[in-house]
C-alpha cells in the first residue's frame, strides 16, 4: 500500500511559502518516523 499526503499554504506570501519550504524536510522526517511506528505496530498484531 502506497499513501502519498500533500499539502502547503493557500495563498502564502513569498516569505510564508520560504518558511513552509524550509520546513518541509523536517515535517517529512516526522512522518516518516509516525509512520514507521505505525507499521511496527501493525505488524506486531497480525
Amino acid at each position: 500500500m502506497v499513501l502519498t499526503l500533500q499539502g502547503g499554504p493557500l495563498h502564502a506570501s513569498d516569505e510564508e511559502q520560504a518558511a513552509f519550504d524550509a520546513m518541509a524536510p523536517m515535517v517529512a522526517q516526522g512522518f516518516e518516523g509516525t509512520f514507521r511506528q505505525i507499521d511496527d505496530y501493525l505488524a506486531r498484531q497480525r
